[in-house]
């Protein structure tokens, strides 16, 4: 006999889900992510991420109006990388180590923080929450 699972709203032997859709006349194959859907994401993660990483290095060598552009339109290419990352993996709590790995790249990216100093702070951050 098979083992109970749960999967999202469901609970049963894998039997019993497979006729539950069978006999409701769903198709089993919307509920399930496609191997294309999530290539798709992964292609759109790797683009984004040469994206930030081009941007990050175009900052260094802008005026101060192109700047300001460049450095919004990174924070927006981050947030849209974010909400990626949280669609592709579907977990909170990699979304929250993936924004505050942003957060230092848009720091150190705009010149508020040196690489170091965000370090340390992301140090001090993490050793105060520990204890």
């Amino acid at each position: 006999m098979s083992e109970k699972i749960k999967w999202k709203d469901f609970e049963g032997t894998p039997e019993d889900i497979t006729r539950f859709f069978e006999l409701s006349k769903l198709d089993l194959k919307q509920y399930l992510p496609s191997d294309k859907d999530i290539k798709t994401l992964n292609v759109i993660l790797i683009v984004l991420g040469g994206l930030i990483l081009v941007l990050f290095l175009i900052l260094q060598f802008l005026s101060d109006k192109a700047f300001s552009v460049v450095s919004l339109l990174l924070f927006f290419v981050l947030l849209i990388e974010l909400f990626f990352i949280h669609r592709r993996w579907d977990s909170i709590s990699l979304t929250i180590v993936a924004a505050i790995i942003a957060m230092i790249v848009f720091i150190v990216g705009v010149g508020i923080s040196s690489p170091d100093s965000a370090l340390k702070m992301l140090i001090d951050l993490i050793s105060k929450n520990s204890k």
